[in-house]
């Protein structure tokens, strides 16, 4: 299984890389594509956030980093 960089450090603020199961998991690197990538869908998220129905949260622009991989 693929696990970003992005989301090991997601994983981090709260945990410890100890706790993953990093024998089990391929580190895919944040690259240039991911990081065009990510622009590309946060522009798309912050020019529709009025219409996302996410009242208890913030969008935080992190969480579009963890999709550009993909």
């Amino acid at each position: 299984m693929l696990i970003s960089t992005i989301s090991i450090a997601e994983y981090c603020v709260k945990g410890t890389v100890d706790e993953l199961p990093m024998r089990h998991l391929q580190v895919s690197p944040f690259n240039m594509q991911h990081a065009k990538r990510a622009g590309q869908l946060a522009r798309i998220v912050f020019e529709n956030r009025n219409m996302l129905n996410l009242p208890d949260r913030k969008i935080i622009p992190n969480d579009t980093k963890l999709f550009a991989p993909g």
